[in-house]
Protein backbone atom coordinates (compact mmCIF):
# COMPACT_ATOMS: atom_id res chain seq x y z
CA UNK A 1 0.00 0.00 0.00
CA UNK A 2 1.34 3.40 -0.94
CA UNK A 3 0.99 6.77 0.70
CA UNK A 4 -1.10 7.96 -2.24
CA UNK A 5 -3.52 5.06 -1.76
CA UNK A 6 -3.82 5.99 1.90
CA UNK A 7 -4.50 9.62 1.02
CA UNK A 8 -7.14 8.50 -1.49
CA UNK A 9 -8.72 6.39 1.27
CA UNK A 10 -8.81 9.41 3.59
CA UNK A 11 -10.33 11.55 0.86
CA UNK A 12 -12.96 8.91 0.11
CA UNK A 13 -13.90 8.91 3.78
CA UNK A 14 -14.56 12.65 3.87
CA UNK A 15 -11.34 14.17 5.16
CA UNK A 16 -11.07 17.88 4.49
CA UNK A 17 -8.66 19.22 1.89
CA UNK A 18 -6.58 20.91 4.60
CA UNK A 19 -6.29 17.61 6.49
CA UNK A 20 -5.25 15.79 3.33
CA UNK A 21 -2.54 18.39 2.62
CA UNK A 22 -1.27 18.03 6.18
CA UNK A 23 -1.13 14.25 5.95
CA UNK A 24 0.54 14.44 2.54
CA UNK A 25 3.26 16.71 3.87
CA UNK A 26 3.82 14.75 7.11
CA UNK A 27 3.89 11.33 5.48
CA UNK A 28 6.24 12.37 2.72
CA UNK A 29 8.51 14.12 5.21
CA UNK A 30 8.74 10.93 7.30
CA UNK A 31 9.29 8.80 4.20
CA UNK A 32 12.02 11.12 2.93
CA UNK A 33 13.79 11.04 6.32
CA UNK A 34 13.71 7.24 6.37
CA UNK A 35 15.00 6.87 2.82
CA UNK A 36 17.72 9.48 3.36
CA UNK A 37 18.80 7.62 6.50
CA UNK A 38 19.02 4.30 4.69
CA UNK A 39 15.98 2.80 6.43
CA UNK A 40 13.03 1.11 4.80
CA UNK A 41 9.89 3.13 4.18
CA UNK A 42 7.85 -0.09 3.91
CA UNK A 43 5.10 -0.02 6.60
CA UNK A 44 5.43 -3.79 7.10
CA UNK A 45 9.04 -3.33 8.21
CA UNK A 46 8.40 -0.48 10.65
CA UNK A 47 9.70 -1.12 14.17
CA UNK A 48 10.28 0.81 17.36
CA UNK A 49 13.67 1.79 15.98
CA UNK A 50 11.99 3.38 12.97
CA UNK A 51 10.05 5.72 15.25
CA UNK A 52 13.04 6.42 17.49
CA UNK A 53 15.06 7.34 14.41
CA UNK A 54 12.31 9.63 13.10
CA UNK A 55 11.91 11.27 16.47
CA UNK A 56 15.61 12.06 16.59
CA UNK A 57 16.11 13.14 12.96
CA UNK A 58 12.98 15.13 12.10
CA UNK A 59 13.30 18.90 12.39
CA UNK A 60 10.76 21.02 14.20
CA UNK A 61 9.19 21.41 17.59
CA UNK A 62 8.21 18.46 19.71
CA UNK A 63 4.56 18.95 18.74
CA UNK A 64 5.45 18.94 15.04
CA UNK A 65 7.50 15.76 15.36
CA UNK A 66 4.72 14.14 17.38
CA UNK A 67 2.19 14.94 14.64
CA UNK A 68 4.44 13.43 11.97
CA UNK A 69 4.98 10.28 14.04
CA UNK A 70 1.25 9.91 14.65
CA UNK A 71 0.52 10.32 10.94
CA UNK A 72 3.15 7.68 10.10
CA UNK A 73 1.71 5.36 12.76
CA UNK A 74 -1.80 5.74 11.33
CA UNK A 75 -0.44 4.97 7.87
CA UNK A 76 1.21 1.82 9.22
CA UNK A 77 -1.99 0.82 11.00
CA UNK A 78 -4.00 1.30 7.81
CA UNK A 79 -1.45 -0.66 5.76
CA UNK A 80 -0.64 -3.50 8.15
CA UNK A 81 -3.12 -3.39 11.02
CA UNK A 82 -0.28 -2.84 13.53
CA UNK A 83 0.11 0.09 15.91
CA UNK A 84 3.80 0.53 16.60
CA UNK A 85 3.75 3.79 18.52
CA UNK A 86 1.06 2.72 21.00
CA UNK A 87 3.30 -0.01 22.37
CA UNK A 88 6.43 2.16 22.64
CA UNK A 89 5.49 4.38 25.59
CA UNK A 90 7.53 7.30 24.28
CA UNK A 91 8.32 10.00 26.81
CA UNK A 92 7.60 13.54 25.75
CA UNK A 93 8.18 16.80 27.54
CA UNK A 94 5.23 17.87 29.61
CA UNK A 95 3.86 20.67 27.46
CA UNK A 96 0.70 20.98 29.56
CA UNK A 97 2.58 22.51 32.53
CA UNK A 98 1.46 26.09 33.03
CA UNK A 99 4.35 28.18 34.26
CA UNK A 100 3.55 31.27 36.29
CA UNK A 101 5.98 34.15 36.04
CA UNK A 102 6.13 36.81 38.70
CA UNK A 103 7.57 40.29 38.66
CA UNK A 104 10.80 41.25 40.42
CA UNK A 105 8.78 43.28 42.93
CA UNK A 106 6.55 40.33 43.81
CA UNK A 107 9.60 38.09 44.21
CA UNK A 108 11.27 40.63 46.49
CA UNK A 109 8.14 40.80 48.69
CA UNK A 110 7.86 37.01 48.84
CA UNK A 111 11.53 36.61 49.77
CA UNK A 112 11.40 39.56 52.20
CA UNK A 113 14.25 41.35 50.49
CA UNK A 114 14.76 44.96 51.47
CA UNK A 115 16.60 45.76 48.27
CA UNK A 116 15.00 45.49 44.87
CA UNK A 117 16.88 43.85 42.02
Amino acid sequence: MTIEEYLNYLEAHGRAEKTLRGYHYKLHQARRALVDGGLSDDPAQATDNTFLYLRRILPGTEDTVKQILRAWDRYIQWSTGRQVMANMDLLWNRTQVQRTFISTEDFSRMANFDVMF
